[in-house]
């Protein structure tokens, strides 16, 4: 080819290629690609307010419903609920409401009366405290009106008001209340009982009463009103953590425009994922065919989920923002929205996927709203992703920042290097890389020992701080009327235990048969054990309509009002209306609600009730067993002569009050043992030095003519089994019940076959045992991390850096904030509840997004040749000024939450700084030590030459992000100098193009081409 042939192409001509236009400014179908980007975003953006309104709509916090339907608490939930329509309801009072000014309450109540007559109603029936007392007073029953007052304690009545002096001021300024029963059909909707709230405060402002004035609590509001104050907690105070981080953008980065710039996607996604959670929920119910959605509601933990997602969305706008920044100081205006979508979303979209990996770890979990979390918070963050670099680059190449904007935010050198504050704390983690890594190891040591003290909190999770309405209401009633928690035991009896009053109660000889009247003291009794736990201000059950006289009269009235207040109940297969042969007998407590700053233990609960409850079943099992026995030696228990032994101190007569023997003594007393009433042995009189042989002689004597019973069990090789074996030598027989097995299976299951009729059994419901099982089942969270997270972590993490020992060293900064999160709350011994997955959540997020990014742009510096404390030294300049910015923007703005009322929210403004700072130390001090530790050696980055006698002629590294770049020697010069250099191993070393930098874009290898050619033809 003749060089005259190049003369007369035009210069324009060749270098045209050179001026094609970037991704975004190129068109198809005659539209530029950024239009089509911001239709395709303009699309799905337009659909996701509709769904996340729909999703707040439909928001429920039904405690009941967290824990899988095959569990045994879930299941005895269940089954109360189909056995007993009226576990759900409303407690309404005011400050007036007294049963010296009932006027105005029975106004409200006759309204309210009305309103459950109608045919669509959600509320079933209305109580209250007046018409309690009268219907006490009034026969059949025939109570005095303080003796009326004196069952009512607690429940609907509340104590005597006080005047300055402590004096009573009488049963007149007794506080009481009305409850709402709701309908099982409307207490499965929140919206139904939404309704039924504000059809009680329409009655009451029809009534003369204010209706700020009106106190209301109860388990039938509690998910309405705790949805309620997480939405209005959610827009007051999520709003402002949104404007002052946005403030705080702006500030780091000298510019409002820039702060929007990252704050609105970041705000559209955290309303993208509460519209996921309501199309999902869609689909379950169209593809799967179930009436309402499982997965796809938001509860209050979803509901806190946005927070997550705006603050991992915020931290990925600041690196585009960043990487935008560095393109347009290295290359200029043109390309330099896509060379930062190239240089951050193999970064983002790697942190968003370990990220959805991890929090989809949670979805091993029994408890439903764990599972709800992770599964939303994943696919948030994967969406919130998919928003920023949709939005955010289209935004920069539709409107570019001018160059002042770019320098402004270019640091003190407007050159894109990190500030010298900065870049002093790289240089002491660098330095002393030993120290700060030992550190780090000893902080995660730490931080891990503190961890494993935690435990899980046993009580429900508080969802509303002490300044919520709800939270007083329960306070107000607690101290004014009664506890507004239920806790419900049902005793179930065989219909074959039922006798008339002129039957024989043994005329089988399998069982002691009760009448009614004996089975309303049996429940009497069990009351009043569970009226001496402290947590419980008072109870309801058939015995307080006992009459006074204890005549039940025909029984016709007395059953019509049992029935029609629901404490007895005939037994019904689940899902049929065939009876099992069970009367329900049905004992209502009212429990001391869990709120900030009452130390409520649902735990010891439990078991004091356990306690308080299973002695009395006991003692009517054991007189079931004494019948059998008595029955086959040819007596009976009616006026059988009967010896309970009993081991007491040494010189007890009788056994202590309910103890076992005391127990079993007392009921044989009024089943008609012989005149007189049982007689007690203290065995401890056998077990005296020197006169146990004459001691049992005389007990054989004179208990030889009575039927000598045991009621406690014995230890094996113990004194008193010794001197019980030794009355047997004397031939005195012992009747043993101590040896009874348990009966604590559920009501779901079959009954236990322990010879003889069926026994009577106890189901416990209620906030306790829900709260026991949840506890359980949060205890279990830590083992899903330990067993499925950070074992994924330390795999993820091995891909990243592309080696096991730097990986496992990597995942300490991951693991770090965490730790030492979780840490300080172990060695301050603060329980942990739901809100724990929500702060680690943020810890994990963040310290993914900053390890990431650093680790993937180290070995960007190790392909280029460089030495690891300069690989390591460039990383930090390109990473380091986004974390540090999203660090404090997310610190001081989700410090706001701490004001918010709502106990997720306000947990994660209280941890939100030192969680944050923990980030940063993680990020920034101890990751870099390790990169430029011995370590990165295993991925291939050596160290800089030590020979301090060589002199190595500086080279111009131009790197992505660092301007001109820096003179410094690379591995290179070393080796020109004689100094050796290995290099990576097992891998190429990669050549530098011209300039010293790796050619990237779209058209590099076009540009080549043309500079070649340019070349050959003389220019």
């Amino acid at each position: 080819m003749r060089k005259g042939s190049f003369e007369t192409t035009p210069r324009d001509c060749l270098s045209m290629p050179t001026k094609q236009p970037s991704f975004l400014a190129r068109t198809t179908l005659g539209l530029p690609h950024y239009l089509l980007v911001a239709m395709a975003a303009l699309f799905v953006l337009a659909l996701a307010p509709l769904g996340a309104w729909k999703a707040v709509q439909r928001q429920s916090n039904q405690i009941e419903s967290w824990l899988p339907a095959s569990h045994g608490v879930a299941l005895d939930d269940r089954w109360f609920r189909e056995q007993f329509d009226g576990q759900q309801f409303i407690m309404v009072s005011w400050d007036d409401c007294t049963l010296g000014k009932p006027a105005k309450l029975a106004t409200l109540a006759r309204k309210l009366q009305q309103e459950a007559a109608g045919p669509d109603s959600a509320i079933a029936r209305v109580e209250t405290g007046p018409q309690w007392v009268d219907r006490l007073t009034a026969a059949p029953y025939g109570l005095a009106y303080e003796g009326a007052i004196d069952r009512l304690e607690g429940t609907f009545v509340g104590p005597p008001q006080r005047d300055e002096r402590g004096a009573s001021l009488g049963y007149a300024s007794r506080q009481t209340c009305l409850v709402a029963y709701v309908t099982p059909l409307a207490a499965s909707s929140d919206a139904a009982v939404a309704s039924a709230i504000e059809r009680i405060r329409t009655a009451a402002q029809e009534s003369g009463i204010e209706v700020a004035s009106l106190r209301m609590a109860g388990p039938a509001i509690d998910a309405v009103l705790t949805g309620q104050e997480n939405l209005a907690s959610l827009l007051r105070w999520g709003s402002l953590a949104v404007l002052l981080s946005a403030a705080i953008c702006a500030w780091r980065l000298h510019s409002i425009r820039l702060a929007a710039m990252v704050a609105l996607p970041a705000v559209a996604s955290g309303v993208i994922m509460l519209a996921i959670v309501f199309y999902s929920g869609a689909l379950e119910v169209l593809s799967l065919g179930r009436p309402t959605p499982l997965l796809g509601v938001a509860d209050a933990l979803v509901m806190a989920a946005p927070l997550l997602t705006y603050a991992l969305a915020l931290v990925a706008g600041l690196r585009v923002l960043h990487y935008y920044r560095d393109a347009r100081l290295a290359h200029g205006l043109d390309g330099a929205a896509e060379r930062a979508v190239a240089d951050g979303w193999p970064g983002l979209g790697m942190v968003a996927l370990l990220f959805a990996a991890l929090m989809g770890a949670l979805c091993f979990s029994d408890l439903l709203p764990l599972r709800r979390f992770g599964l939303f918070a994943g696919l948030g963050t994967l969406a919130s992703v998919g928003a920023v670099l949709a939005i955010l680059p289209v935004w920069l190449h539709r409107f570019p920042l001018g160059d002042r904007a770019v320098k402004s935010m270019a640091g003190p050198r407007q050159d894109g290097s990190p500030s010298p504050r900065l870049a002093s704390v790289f240089e002491a983690a660098i330095t002393g890389r030993g120290l700060m890594a030992a550190a780090g190891l000893l902080v995660l040591a730490a931080a891990v020992i503190g961890a494993q003290q935690l435990n899980p909190v046993t009580r429900l999770p508080a969802l509303l701080g002490g300044r919520s309405a709800l939270v007083s209401d329960y306070d107000w009633f607690g101290a004014r009327v009664g506890h507004a928690v239920p806790l419900e035991i049902v005793l179930t009896v065989p219909n074959e235990r039922h006798r008339d009053p002129h039957e024989s109660p043994e005329v089988d000889g399998q069982q002691y048969r009760m009448t009614k009247r004996e089975q309303m003291e049996f429940v009497s009794e069990v009351q009043a054990r569970l009226d001496g736990i402290s947590e419980l201000s008072g109870s309801l059950s058939a015995g307080t309509l006992l009459p006074a006289s204890g005549d039940l009269g025909d029984g016709v009235a007395l059953q019509r009002d049992l029935t029609a207040l629901e404490l007895v109940r005939a037994e019904r297969r689940m899902g049929s209306d065939l009876e099992t042969g069970r009367q329900l007998w049905r004992v209502s407590a009212r429990l001391m609600a869990a709120t900030p700053g009452l130390p409520v233990d649902y735990l010891a609960t439990r078991d004091r009730v356990h306690i308080a409850v299973n002695p009395v079943l006991q003692a009517y099992e054991q007189r079931d067993w004494l019948v059998r026995e008595l029955h086959e030696r040819g007596g009976q228990l009616q006026d059988a002569a009967i010896c309970i032994l009993f081991h007491g101190l040494d010189d007890a007569a009788t056994p202590e009050d309910g103890a076992p023997a005391a127990l079993l003594g007392a009921l044989l007393n009024r089943s008609g043992v012989q005149r007189g009433g049982v007689t007690y042995y203290n065995t401890r009189q056998l077990e005296r030095q020197g006169q146990a042989a004459a001691a049992r002689e005389r007990a054989a004597d004179s208990l030889r003519n009575s039927a000598v019973v045991l009621a406690a069990p014995v230890a094996d090789a113990s004194p008193e089994a010794t001197a019980l074996a030794g009355l047997a030598q004397a031939g005195l027989s012992v009747i043993d019940l101590g040896k009874l097995p348990p009966i604590e299976e559920s009501a779901t299951s079959p009954s236990v076959e322990i010879g003889g009729a069926r026994p009577i059994r106890a189901v416990f419901n209620g906030t306790p045992m829900i709260a026991t099982a949840v506890s359980e089942e949060l205890s279990a969270t830590p083992g899903i991390v330990w067993k499925v997270v950070v074992p994924g972590l330390i795999v993820a993490m091995m891909c990243v850096v592309w080696h096991p020992v730097v990986g496992l060293a990597a995942v300490i900064a991951v693991a770090l904030p965490l730790a030492l999160t979780l840490g300080v709350m172990g060695w301050a011994g603060l329980p942990y509840d739901l809100g724990i997955v929500l702060i680690g959540g943020l810890a994990v997020g963040l310290a993914l997004d900053g390890a990431i990014h650093y680790v993937a742009w180290f070995r960007h510096g190790v392909n280029a040749e460089l030495f690891r404390d300069e690989a390591a030294r460039m990383a930090f300049a390109r990473c380091a000024p986004a974390t540090v910015d999203g660090a404090i923007a997310i610190g001081i703005g989700f410090s706001a939450l701490a004001l918010s009322p709502v106990t997720l929210f306000h947990q994660l403004g209280l941890v939100a700084l030192g969680l944050e700072a923990a980030v940063l130390f993680a990020c920034l001090v101890v990751l870099p030590a390790i990169m430029a530790s011995p370590l990165a050696a295993m991925m291939g980055a050596d160290a800089a030459p030590a020979a301090a006698n060589q002199t190595i002629p500086p080279v111009r590294i131009v790197l992505p992000g660092e301007g001109d770049g820096e003179l410094r020697p690379s591995r290179t010069d070393a080796a020109a100098t004689g100094v050796p250099a290995p290099t990576h191993r097992g891998r190429t070393p990669v050549p530098a193009s011209h300039g010293g930098r790796d050619a990237e874009g779209p058209h590099e290898s076009l540009q080549a081409k043309l500079q070649r050619l340019r070349h050959a033809s003389g220019e």
